[in-house]
C-alpha cells in the first residue's frame, strides 16, 4: 500500500479527492463521504477558522473529517484533526458496532479553554489518532447544542469521578453505556489510556459490559424524577437560603472557595425573597456579594459584562470566556438589587451589560451570538489585560496616572506579567473622567486582535437575554437605556420567531449564519414562553401571550414523563443510556424550573384552572429532592414563590389577568398604572358606598430608598353599575 506524503494515517486526504480513504488504518469513508465532506469544506470556505497545526507545505491543512458538514463552531473547530470524527448520531453507533470498537466520547464546547489545550495537545498529534482511529470510534459534542447528551453523560462523570467539566473524556460500549470516564487528560496519560482501555475491552469485555450496564442503571436513578408529598412552602425556602448562608464567604463575598461563579439563581432567590418580605439582613448579603463581583477582575471595567467565573476567591483573576447566558442572568440580578436598594452603581453595571452585548453579541438581524473565548492570538487574558506603559499610552498623562491608580495596574502585573483590572474601595473618581478613562482603553482594546466568537445562536439563551431587557426596559428610570432595552428584546424574539420556529409549535434549539440545526430542547421551549410573556408585559400585545400558551402547551406533548412527572430534556432519542430529566439549576437555569416558572406566570395571566393544576404537578414530581436539598433548586424555589405572590417586579397581574398593574420611576416620582379588562372596574379612593374597600397606595415595609409622599390620586368617577 503507498500513501501520499501528507497521509498519515487516519482521516480522508485534503484536499486531494483521489485519496484512498477507506483504506487507512481505522477510517472506513466510503467515497460517497468522502466526496461530501469536500464539497462541503469548498462551500464553506472563509465562513470558519481553519485551527490544525497539521498542514502541508503551502499551508493547507492535510486532514478532513464528518466533523465539515456540521453547523456547530465547535464541531468545525476539530474538522482537520486527524481523528476520525463522527457527530452524536446512529451512524458513528453503527459503526461501533459492525467493528465491534468501543466508542470515545469527547464533549466540549467552543470557548473551553482546557477543551482547546485538550484539541493542541492531543486531537490534532497524528500519534494520538492513529490510536484512536484504530481501536475506536470517536464521536465528538457540542454540549450547547446537545444539554441532554451532556447531562447524562456527565452525570456518569461526576458519579464515576466525584467531580466534572470539560473536555469530558467518556469511554462508551457500542450500546451507548459509560464503562470509563474522566474529563481533560495530557498528550500522554490520553495515550496510556487509549491502550489500556483498548487491551482491556480486548482481554475483559464481559467485565466491561457489565460494569457499564451497572453505570447506566445508577445514572438512570440519579436522573429520573421522585414524586412526593412534601409541602414545598416558606420554610423550605427557609432552609434553602440558611444552606447558602453557611455556604457563602462573608470574607470575599459569593459561594464557596476558588474557582468561584456568580450563582445566579442563588442570589435570584435571595432578591425574590426580600422583593417580597425587606429582610433587612438579606439586602445586606445580596449587596455584599454584588459588590465584590463589580469590583472583580470577573467584570469587565473598560468593555462591560462579565466573565464566566474566578479562578481565585476574591474575584480578581477571572477565566476570561463571557457567555450569552452569564450576562442575561447577571442583567436581571444587579436590575433587581436596583430596583430594591434605588443605588445607582446597580443600575450602571447593569447598562454596561446591555453596552457588551450590543457591541459584540448582536447579531446583524436581531439574534445574539453565544459567546467569546477565553484565549486569542496573543494567549488567554492579553485582550483583556494591561500594562502601565500601554495605558500611558492611549490616554494624557493625568488621566493615565488616575486610571493606573483606580485600576490597580502595577508594573509586576497580577496574571502573567500583566494586568487585570480590579477596583477596591475606598478610591473613587469623578464619573465623567472614569467614562472618558474607559472609553479611551476600550478604544485601545479595541484595536487588538479579538477572542473568537461563537457565532451560534441558541433558542433559550436568547430567551433568557429577551426576559433580562423585558425587565431592563421596566426597571431603568433613563428613558434612553429604556428604550434601548425594549428595542434590544423586541429585535432578538422576533428574530427567534421567524427563524427557530417551524411547523406545529415546534422550535429550533441553534441557527449559525442563519441555517438552523438540531431540535429544540426543554429550555428551549420553557424560556421562550418566558419571554413571550415578558414581551407581553412590556408592550401589552395579546399575541405574545398566545405563543407562550402555545409553547407551554408543546412541553406535554414532547416531553412530559406521564408516569414519574416532570419534564424530560428533550425529545427520545435511543442512542443515550438514560433518558435525562433535572430541576437543578446548573450554568443555566434547569428547564423544569424554566417551565414551572411560565407556567406559574400563566396562572396570574390566564383565566385557565389547568396552568394551576399542572404547575402543582410539576412541584409534586421533583418535591421529595427539593424537600431534602433545597440549596439545589432555587430556581424551582422561585418559581414556586412567583405562583403564591406574584413575580417580583414592577409588573403585576391579578384576577386571572384582568388586573394589570405597572409602576415606573420616573425623575424621582413614582407613577403606578392600573389597567382593568372591559367590564371590571376599580373603586375609588373613597368610594361613596360605606360598603365599599377604597383603593389606597400604601407602602408594605420602611425603606432607606424610597418614601411614598405626595400621593396624587386619579380623579374619580361615578359610575352606576349592576
Amino acid at each position: 500500500m503507498i500513501l501520499g506524503r501528507s497521509l498519515i494515517a487516519l482521516a480522508c486526504l485534503l484536499p486531494t479527492a483521489q485519496a484512498a480513504a477507506d483504506s487507512l488504518p481505522g477510517a472506513t469513508l466510503a467515497r460517497e463521504i468522502e466526496t461530501r465532506l469536500l464539497a462541503s469544506r469548498d462551500e464553506r470556505r472563509g465562513t470558519y477558522a481553519v485551527r490544525t497545526e497539521q498542514v502541508d507545505t503551502d499551508g493547507k491543512p492535510r486532514y478532513l473529517n464528518r466533523l465539515i458538514l456540521e453547523d456547530s463552531p465547535y464541531l468545525l473547530q476539530h474538522a482537520h484533526n486527524p481523528v476520525n470524527w463522527y457527530p452524536w448520531s446512529e451512524a458513528a453507533f453503527a459503526a461501533a458496532n459492525r467493528n465491534d470498537k468501543p466508542v470515545f466520547l469527547s464533549i466540549g464546547y467552543s470557548t473551553c479553554h482546557w477543551c482547546h489545550v485538550m484539541e493542541r495537545e492531543s486531537f490534532d498529534d497524528p500519534a494520538v489518532a492513529r490510536l484512536l482511529n484504530e481501536h475506536f470510534i470517536a464521536i465528538k459534542v457540542d454540549r450547547e447544542r446537545r444539554p441532554d447528551v451532556d447531562t447524562t453523560y456527565m452525570t456518569a462523570v461526576v458519579l464515576f469521578t466525584g467531580q466534572g467539566g470539560w473536555p469530558m473524556s467518556s469511554f462508551l460500549t457500542p450500546a451507548g453505556k459509560t464503562f470509563w470516564c474522566g474529563t481533560y487528560f495530557p498528550r500522554d496519560t490520553f495515550l496510556q489510556l487509549l491502550q489500556e482501555v483498548h487491551e482491556s475491552w480486548e482481554q475483559s469485555r464481559d467485565d466491561i459490559v457489565r460494569q457499564a450496564d451497572e453505570i447506566a442503571l445508577v445514572v438512570q436513578r440519579a436522573l429520573r424524577s421522585e414524586r412526593g408529598s412534601a409541602a414545598i412552602d416558606d420554610a423550605v425556602i427557609e432552609r434553602a437560603i440558611s444552606t447558602l448562608d453557611q455556604m457563602r464567604d462573608r470574607v470575599y463575598g459569593g459561594m464557596g472557595d476558588a474557582p468561584k461563579f456568580p450563582q445566579e439563581s442563588n442570589h435570584l432567590l435571595l432578591l425574590d425573597r426580600v422583593l417580597n418580605s425587606g429582610e433587612a439582613d438579606l439586602i445586606a448579603w445580596i449587596q455584599f456579594d454584588l459588590d465584590a463581583m463589580a469590583a472583580g477582575g470577573i467584570h469587565d471595567h473598560v468593555g462591560g459584562g462579565f466573565h464566566r467565573y474566578a479562578t481565585d476567591a476574591n474575584w480578581r483573576i477571572p477565566h476570561f470566556e463571557k457567555m450569552l447566558y452569564n450576562q442575561a442572568q447577571l442583567l436581571r440580578v444587579y436590575l433587581r438589587a436596583y430596583t430594591l436598594t434605588g443605588e445607582a452603581r446597580y443600575a450602571r453595571v447593569a447598562t454596561g451589560i446591555i453596552d457588551f452585548v450590543e457591541r459584540d453579541l448582536a447579531a446583524p438581524d436581531g439574534g445574539f451570538y453565544s459567546a467569546l473565548d477565553a484565549d486569542s492570538e496573543e494567549g488567554e487574558g492579553y485582550y483583556y489585560s494591561w500594562t502601565p506603559a500601554e495605558v500611558r499610552a492611549v490616554l494624557p498623562p493625568p488621566l493615565a496616572g488616575r486610571g493606573i491608580a483606580h485600576f490597580n495596574i502595577s508594573e509586576r502585573g497580577n496574571f502573567d506579567g500583566r494586568n487585570v483590572l480590579y477596583t477596591t474601595g475606598g478610591r473613587t473618581e469623578p464619573p465623567n473622567d472614569l467614562e472618558t478613562i474607559r472609553a479611551g482603553l476600550l478604544a485601545a482594546r479595541n484595536r487588538r486582535v479579538t477572542p473568537l466568537r461563537d457565532e451560534k445562536i441558541v433558542t433559550a439563551w436568547n430567551a433568557l437575554m429577551v426576559t433580562a431587557l423585558a425587565e431592563a426596559a421596566h426597571a431603568l428610570d433613563d428613558a434612553a437605556s429604556s428604550a434601548r432595552a425594549a428595542r434590544l428584546a423586541e429585535g432578538a424574539i422576533n428574530f427567534l420567531w421567524r427563524h427557530h420556529h417551524h411547523g406545529d409549535g415546534q422550535l429550533w434549539r441553534t441557527s449559525l449564519y442563519g441555517k438552523p440545526s438540531v431540535d429544540g430542547a426543554l429550555d428551549d421551549y420553557a424560556a421562550l414562553a418566558e419571554a413571550c410573556i415578558a414581551m407581553h408585559d412590556l408592550t401589552g400585545v395579546e399575541t405574545w401571550l398566545t405563543r407562550a400558551r402555545m409553547l407551554v402547551a408543546a412541553l406535554d406533548v414532547r416531553f412530559l414523563d406521564s408516569e414519574a412527572g416532570g419534564y424530560f430534556m428533550h425529545k427520545p432519542d435511543p442512542l443515550q443510556m438514560a433518558r435525562p430529566k433535572s430541576a437543578s439549576d446548573g450554568a443555566v437555569p434547569s428547564g423544569n424550573a424554566l417551565a414551572l416558572t411560565a407556567q406559574a406566570k400563566l396562572v396570574r395571566r390566564v383565566a385557565d384552572p389547568a396552568y394551576r393544576q399542572n404547575a402543582l404537578e410539576l412541584i409534586t414530581a421533583f418535591a421529595a429532592r427539593i424537600e431534602r436539598e433545597p440549596s439545589h433548586y432555587t430556581g424551582m424555589l422561585r418559581a414556586v414563590m412567583t405562583m403564591r405572590r406574584g413575580a417580583p417586579g414592577p409588573s403585576q397581574f391579578a384576577a386571572f389577568g384582568a388586573a394589570h398593574v405597572q409602576s415606573a420611576i420616573r425623575d424621582g416620582r413614582l407613577r403606578v398604572t392600573i389597567a382593568l379588562s372591559e367590564g371590571f372596574h376599580l373603586n375609588a379612593r373613597r368610594p361613596l358606598q360605606k360598603d365599599l374597600i377604597g383603593t389606597e397606595l400604601a407602602q408594605a415595609e420602611p425603606s432607606n430608598a424610597y418614601v411614598l409622599d405626595d400621593i396624587r390620586y386619579p380623579q374619580s368617577q361615578l359610575k352606576q353599575l349592576g
